[in-house]
């Protein structure tokens, strides 16, 4: 995983990639759901940052179902930071708006901060979501996220999702 992550930073983004893909594979070998989540989650930044948005949301959501099944609180805050990054790329605003606020409640609720390179996701994530929404349309989806409950966040993070 680090050394998939070391690649990815490092610029050797085709190396990065087959990292990950052999971490899911050994990790569905070895029942490894840790670690089968966390690959999921790399092949997904891979996907989005290829344009490839669907595919990227779907490898979220199966992550997303590890993840919930996990208990971990932290993970699922951001998971649909995650979420909102994709949602964003593919222009998908209002949702994107949701699920980061959703994300920054988890964070607020478990008092936990958001780590460094979350918080930089998000910041990214945020010029895209107010080039693509009004001030309104920003906090009526940013209230709305707050108050989705789990379980409708992660529906709501689906590859359908608006």
């Amino acid at each position: 995983m680090h050394l998939a992550w070391a690649c990815e930073e490092l610029g050797d983004l085709e190396r990065a990639r087959a990292l990950h893909e052999e971490n899911l594979r050994r990790a569905r070998g070895a029942s490894n759901k840790r670690m089968e989540a966390m690959s999921l989650e790399g092949l997904a930044w891979h996907a989005r940052m290829e344009g490839r948005v669907e595919e990227s949301l779907a490898l979220l959501r199966e992550s997303t179902h590890i993840v919930r099944d996990l208990s971990d609180p932290v993970w699922m805050a951001n998971i649909f930071s995650r979420f909102a990054a994709t949602l964003a790329a593919g222009g998908r605003a209002e949702a994107a708006a949701q699920l980061l606020s959703k994300s920054t409640a988890l964070y607020e609720e478990i008092g936990s901060t958001i780590p460094q390179y979350v918080g930089k996701r998000n910041a990214e994530t945020l010029i895209r979501i107010h080039t693509g929404l009004d001030a309104d349309a920003f906090a009526d989806a940013w209230a709305s996220g707050r108050a989705l409950t789990l379980e409708e966040a992660v529906d709501r993070a689906g590859p359908r999702a608006q």
